[in-house]
């Protein structure tokens, strides 16, 4: 039998709840009382009245309720325009209050709810009654890999006991695995599946993700997904310089320009006398920054045209190339060091 309180009170503090009492029997109303909402049984003068304890509920905003009776009216503001109803059992979020505001010259308490399902809005606080919800629990989250970026991408929480205002709440190693609410609140799709924007950054690390009621309860367990790092972009050459050398069998450094070169990456060269296919220069390049590399090219002395393009250590090399232009180098001007013999006796004779 549900439990009933036999209370005596002077009709005049009242004046607020006895609107939603019944006059009935004493047999009655305990009978009442077995298959009902729990309730106060109240004699008053020689009445007995029968008054729902949610009368008496104070909730918080975040708590959890249920809704008490069928058709019960939804409002636009508390006491303000009838925008809906819901029905028996089903439960919300309490968003706002709480406020008091009268109808008909009747005074009531009222409260906002984000109901799971059906109709939002303000309902008064005489068809509330306090919700118990069991611990959510997550069971997946989806992508479970994903590579690193600086905009948000949208995840899906899988899981049980979800309600509107559940927060997802993230860790990773590099915030010492603390657990700390998205930037962007979670949106509620049902009580098994929420959604989320989450701002991985590109760093690579490994994510847990729980959930957290507007209750206070907090998913035991979680879930976890992995970052991985973009790729880098590829490189790109646009000059080198000098563009133009007499051919030597000494290295001349060239300066190589671009932009996306890394630490680590290296020059290749071809030219006609090879068949225009691409090596890696005898010696390595210098990394100065990530538009401009230095490295020793030995051209010979042969003239030729010679391309120059770069490659990355992750394998990517720029899809361009550019050239330089070897020039022979000219032969020595004669020099006259003696002559033999330095003296003759002239003579019609050629002599050598």
């Amino acid at each position: 039998m549900t439990a009933m309180h036999l209370i005596s009170f002077a009709s005049t503090s009242l004046s607020d709840a006895l609107r939603a009492t019944k006059v009935v029997s004493h047999r009655a109303a305990q009978a009442w009382g077995r298959h009902c909402t729990p309730a106060l049984l109240l004699a008053i003068g020689t009445g007995w009245f029968l008054l729902p304890v949610s009368a008496f509920a104070s909730f918080s905003v975040g708590s959890r309720v249920l809704c008490t009776d069928s058709g019960v009216n939804v409002r636009s503001s508390a006491a303000g325009t009838v925008v809906g109803t819901q029905n028996r059992n089903v439960q919300g979020t309490v968003t706002g209050g709480p406020t008091n505001a009268s109808i008909s010259g009747t005074s009531y308490t009222w409260y906002n709810v984000n109901f799971d399902s059906g109709t939002d809005g303000w309902v008064a606080s005489i068809y509330l009654s306090a919700a118990s919800l069991p611990r959510p629990t997550t069971s997946s989250v989806s992508p479970s890999t994903v590579v690193g970026s600086s905009s948000p991408r949208t995840f899906t929480v899988n899981g049980s006991n979800f309600v509107s205002g559940s927060l997802v709440q993230v860790a990773y190693s590099s915030n010492g695995y603390s657990f700390v609410n998205t930037n962007t609140a979670a949106t509620f799709v049902s009580s098994s599946r929420l959604t989320v924007p989450i701002n991985t950054t590109t760093e690579p690390d490994t994510w847990r993700v729980r959930v957290r009621n507007p209750d206070g309860q907090t998913s035991s367990g979680y879930e976890t997904f992995t970052v991985t790092a973009p790729p880098s972009a590829a490189p790109t050459v646009t000059a080198v310089s000098p563009t133009s050398v007499v051919g030597s069998n000494s290295s001349r450094t060239f300066t190589v320009s671009g932009s996306n070169f890394v630490s680590g990456a290296v020059v290749q060269v071809a030219y006609s006398s090879n068949g225009y296919s691409f090596v890696n220069t005898n010696t390595a390049a210098t990394y100065v920054n990530q538009n401009t590399l230095t490295v020793p090219i030995n051209t010979t002395t042969e003239a030729d045209t010679w391309r120059v393009r770069v490659r990355n250590p992750d394998g990517q090399t720029s899809s361009s190339f550019v050239t330089f232009t070897v020039t022979a180098p000219q032969a020595p001007a004669p020099t006259v060091s003696g002559v033999s013999p330095n003296s003759v006796v002239g003579s019609n004779t050629p002599r050598t």
